[in-house]
């Protein structure tokens, strides 16, 4: 009887040994649910909760877990309430949208945007993401450029063709440019900060190393690339409007 019990106790001892490191390897695990190919085959940055890889010496992709109810406000999931959330988002940052919609990756449906927020003293930071929001958590893939050396060209280029061919009209009285700057998706909108038209995706070719035009090739590699865990299926749905004060 006296082995009995050392046994009883040895084995007591071994699952309090084996659960505990379960747990945590759970926890750890749900990052690695979600992956891009990359140049490195290691991040150059790793956490819990988040993967950056250096793509280069201005750029880089990085792979985050927020590990509570996503903060969208939309009241729906349309694309013009994604805007609208977007929209106002990006303003209270000082930035401004150049592109939001819902992108399929697999079988999950994600947010795309692309914003922009001006550096100082010079210079532009373009932000794309891929949001994959669920009840109680998210994913967001992220990719950052930011424009640096000689900046403005693109648009100064841009802008010369655009008022040589009427798009855009100078008025001197106002000290405004009529047309350069719009709103991706409604005209009625103006604010102080907008898209100006030399950052449409058809002047990209021109500007190959403009960080918007990496941006843009950088998160097609994305689309191509990434490869999200079937298990996440399971989860519950992300459920709008919830955040709609």
């Amino acid at each position: 009887m006296g082995c009995t019990g050392d046994k009883s106790q040895k084995v007591k001892e071994v699952e309090k040994v084996e659960v505990k490191p379960l747990k945590k390897e759970l926890i750890k695990n749900k990052l690695d649910l979600i992956s891009v190919e990359t140049p490195n085959s290691k991040p150059n940055e790793l956490s819990d909760n988040k993967k950056v890889f250096y793509l280069n010496d201005h750029d880089d992709l990085s792979i985050s877990l927020f590990d509570y109810p996503p903060d969208i406000t939309a009241k729906n999931d349309s694309e013009l309430e994604l805007q609208n959330g977007y929209r106002k988002v990006a303003y209270d940052s000082g930035g401004a949208i150049i592109e939001v919609k819902k992108v399929k990756l697999g079988s999950f449906d994600t947010i795309k945007t692309i914003i922009k927020i001006p550096m100082k003293p010079a210079g532009i930071a373009y932000i794309g993401s891929y949001t994959i929001p669920f009840k109680s958590f998210s994913y967001i893939v992220k990719v950052q450029c930011i424009e640096q050396g000689d900046t403005g060209m693109r648009d100064t280029i841009i802008l010369e063709m655009m008022i040589r061919n009427g798009t855009v009209q100078l008025s001197e009285e106002q000290g405004i440019m009529k047309g350069w700057m719009r709103d991706p998706y409604d005209d009625s909108i103006h604010l102080p900060y907008m898209m100006n038209l030399s950052e449409s995706e058809e002047f990209d070719k021109m500007f190959p190393k403009h960080p918007l035009s990496r941006m843009r090739k950088y998160l097609k590699h994305v689309e191509e690339t990434i490869k999200i865990d079937e298990s996440l299926l399971k989860e519950p749905k992300f459920e709008y409007g919830i955040n709609v004060k």
